[in-house]
């Protein structure tokens, strides 16, 4: 088939649909497929009795066709992925993840390996293992996998009998079931390194000591002797890669430094380009070790230009490899992805979820990944999210059924559309802060900011955001608000429609005069009009604290004495509370007394309103809810 010039596909050529658009439909269609029961065999949920950092009994359980792993660093995804690589038959976890002194598995026999002389030294709870549910041909199987100590071979891992404490149950009776049959396909692209990069960054010296004792190099430099750098191997090495990639003139020393040599397909063109938002009139794929050692190249041929990796992005190059392997993969594969998203801008990560979510529906694929990309969940139901969490304990819990936006809250992101609250001080946030993580769809939209300057300066900024696109809400101190709801212009008279009777409105309403950006020539609409917004902005996002004051809600006296004994406990007791109203002053006096920052008295006694829940805990609740709703609204 002749590869076209201009892929079709690309941009460029047709006209595409929203891509968000296209997304929702083909979610539509895969979850219609899964509900029918057309993905078999498909591995419905993996256990982990005892497995790395899993806390022991963790169940991830697949809802959708693609699964996605959230979390922050350290946090299991890879081990799942390596736990469902080795789950069909003829694989082995013990091929990727291998016990050592400095990190054992086991830690009792891998410390002492005489204690696995016997296949079965150490009880069964003591061995790591995990086991899966899959249903193939209407049928449900489950399937144990469990590492055997043995000292020949400490990395063997074999199915074995199920185990009832571990929650499984052999549904026909039988003693164990069949491993999965199922094709794997799993790529990292963390250790996706083009054969030029690999080369450029970890050459040996012997490859440059080698082309420094050749004729060829001795007459290049002539009379002004140097040793060679690796620019220069690479240069040297770049004709023969040359003429491997236009498969001609190539000698028998050259052939055998090629592993494999292929030109992208018209349909791998068009889904490379659409992905990274790029014409491309051809490609070549070739596996050499021209540069040392064995590595994958491409050249690519654009209108204008042909280029290889040595000028293409990194995201580039990896885009080749995951879409020749994912198009090549027979149908039913189960595919593993480790962070794809890595070098790629945010665009070509949408096109990627896109790419991979129309390869499910077509080739009935089971795809599981990791990542850390916002833009990569936003368009995912819950059912495709899996979140995990690293516990204080030390121990990973993996949560089902969490929205987009909480990923995006537990990866430390912000969620697109989320909720902007602006407040006085840093105490006043650490208090919204609290109570919303009390509600993780409320904190997972929320973005918390204090305004250096008080509430004077906040009044004097709703000036800046009224009329405009950003609308962020401001939360004052209850001290600061009026005693009656901000009036509504439109029920003022004509003569009340000026800009010095709106300016004095303001004013009677909130305390204090603002400042207006404007230009002292405008015309008098266009400064009522920005009064008349402000009005409308008081109304509409402007909200007070159930409290006077930060440190107002949350002293309490009991604390203080209890934090006076904890910190003075050999102390007699004293009264720091008599004759001071003002909870400031006295936080200020505790901390004095102490002799530590107030902030951290501050975090003490946040802790234990957090702990309490009492009632203004649950009117800031309220409050959290009801600006997430109207920001929605």
């Amino acid at each position: 088939m002749q590869i076209p010039r201009k892929p079709p596909g690309t941009t460029k050529q047709v006209p595409w649909a929203s891509a968000e658009t296209e997304i929702q439909k083909t979610l539509a269609a895969l979850k219609k497929m899964k509900d029918s029961g057309v993905f078999e065999p498909f591995i419905d949920f993996v256990q982990f009795p005892k497995f790395r950092n899993l806390r022991p009994g963790t169940r991830v359980t697949f809802d959708f066709p693609l699964t996605v792993l959230v979390g922050r660093n350290g946090t299991g995804k890879t081990a799942v992925l390596l736990a469902l690589r080795g789950s069909p038959g003829g694989t082995s976890v013990g091929n990727w993840w291998f016990g050592t002194e400095v990190d054992p598995i086991d830690a009792d026999a891998d410390a002492d390996p005489s204690v696995a002389k016997a296949r079965r030294t150490l009880d069964s709870e003591k061995r790591s293992a995990f086991w899966y549910s899959y249903r193939s041909n209407g049928a449900v199987r489950q399937v144990l996998k469990t590492r055997i100590l043995r000292v020949a071979d400490p990395d063997y891992w074999e199915p074995s009998r199920p185990i009832q404490k571990y929650g499984m149950s052999l549904i026909d009776g039988k003693e164990r079931h069949p491993t999965i049959e199922m094709n794997v396909l799993y790529l990292n692209f963390r250790m996706q390194v083009s054969a030029f990069d690999r080369c450029f960054y970890y050459h040996s010296k012997q490859s440059l000591s080698a082309l420094a004792q050749t004729k060829r190099w001795e007459k290049l430099v002539g009379q002004k002797p140097r040793q060679p750098r690796v620019q220069d191997f690479l240069r040297h090495r770049s004709r023969a890669l040359k003429n491997a990639l236009a498969g001609v003139g190539q000698t028998r020393q050259a052939q055998q430094r090629v592993r494999t040599r292929a030109n992208l397909s018209a349909e791998e063109l068009t889904h490379i380009a659409r992905i990274l938002g790029r014409e491309y009139s051809s490609g070549t794929l070739i596996e050499h070790r021209f540069y040392e050692t064995w590595g994958t190249s491409v050249q690519f041929s654009t209108e204008h230009r042909s280029y290889t990796d040595a000028y293409a992005g990194s995201g580039e190059a990896a885009v080749v490899t995951l879409v020749r392997e994912v198009c090549a993969a027979a149908p039913g594969t189960l595919v593993l992805l480790d962070e794809p998203e890595i070098s790629l801008h945010p665009g070509a990560q949408r096109e990627l979820v896109r790419f991979l979510l129309n390869q499910c529906r077509d080739k009935k694929l089971q795809v599981v990944l990791s990542t850390h990309s916002p833009t990569i969940v936003q368009s995912l139901p819950a059912a495709a999210i899996r979140v995990c969490v690293a516990a204080p304990d030390g121990f990973v819990d993996v949560d089902a059924g969490r929205s987009a936006a909480e990923a995006f809250y537990e990866i430390g992101a912000v969620a697109p559309n989320s909720t902007t609250i602006l407040v006085e001080d840093a105490l006043a946030a650490e208090i919204i802060e609290s109570v919303a993580q009390s509600m993780p769809a409320v904190a997972a939209n929320l973005v918390v900011r204090f305004t250096p300057g008080g509430a004077s300066t906040m009044f004097n900024d709703i000036a800046v955001y009224a009329g405009g696109p950003l609308s962020p809400w401001f939360v004052f101190d209850g001290d600061q608000a009026p005693k009656v709801e901000a009036p509504d212009w439109r029920s003022f008279p004509n003569s009340e429609l000026s800009p010095k009777a709106l300016d004095d409105s303001i004013k009677n309403h909130i305390g204090m005069a603002v400042k207006f950006h404007e230009d002292s020539n405008a015309l008098d609409a266009v400064k009522i009009k920005q009064r008349q917004d402000y009005l409308d902005y008081l109304r509409k996002r402007v909200r007070f604290l159930p409290f006077g004051s930060p440190e107002d809600a949350i002293w309490d006296d009991i604390a203080c004495r209890d934090t006076l004994k904890s910190f003075r406990p050999d102390e007699p007791e004293v009264d720091l509370t008599a004759g001071k109203e003002d909870a400031k002053k006295r936080f200020q006096l505790l901390a004095r007394h102490l002799e530590v920052e107030v902030g951290v008295v501050h975090r003490l006694f946040l802790t234990r309103f957090s702990a309490q829940k009492g009632v203004v805990w649950s009117k800031i609740q309220q409050l959290l809810k009801e600006i997430v709703q109207g920001n929605d609204a």
